[in-house]
């Protein structure tokens, strides 16, 4: 194991965390809000402020995400470049391509546009949720080949 990982682990794990609840936090405010159709002012600033709160631990975690794939590539580590090609090339690259691309989605939250559409924030917060569970399939499965 080298250095970065045992120094940036915690944080990557902590980080994580926070973006799960915040995921589901926002699920759950955009299903409600479309369920009672609420267009009320604490509403939406509630969507707005939780939209860009989402956006931010998106992008902080998508960057993580392009630091672990550069890591790999530049750090020298044999089994840790052979972990990250078999991941991108093997037979879940699907569920990678999946998890990266919905990872990278809420970030469009910094758009006023679609911050302030009820359905877009549903949505958007719904696949970065899943992202979330196709990130355990490709660790766990992807290591096991």
């Amino acid at each position: 194991m080298n250095e970065y990982h045992v120094s940036i682990d915690p944080l990557y794990y902590t980080l994580g965390f926070i973006y799960g609840i915040l995921l589901t936090h926002c699920t759950l405010v955009g299903i409600v809000a479309l369920i009672m159709r609420k267009e009320l002012n604490p509403v939406k600033k509630l969507i707005k402020y939780s939209a860009l709160t989402l956006a931010l631990s998106a992008t902080i975690v998508f960057s993580i995400y392009v630091g672990e794939l550069l890591t790999a590539y530049f750090g020298g580590a044999k089994y840790e470049m052979e972990a990250l090609k078999i991941r991108i090339t093997g037979p879940y690259w699907w569920a990678y391509l999946y998890m990266i691309v919905t990872t990278c989605l809420p970030t469009l939250l910094w758009l006023p546009k679609v911050r302030s559409s009820i359905w877009s924030f549903a949505l958007i917060s719904f696949f970065g949720l899943t992202s979330l569970y196709f990130e355990r399939l490709v660790i766990i499965w992807a290591t096991i080949l």
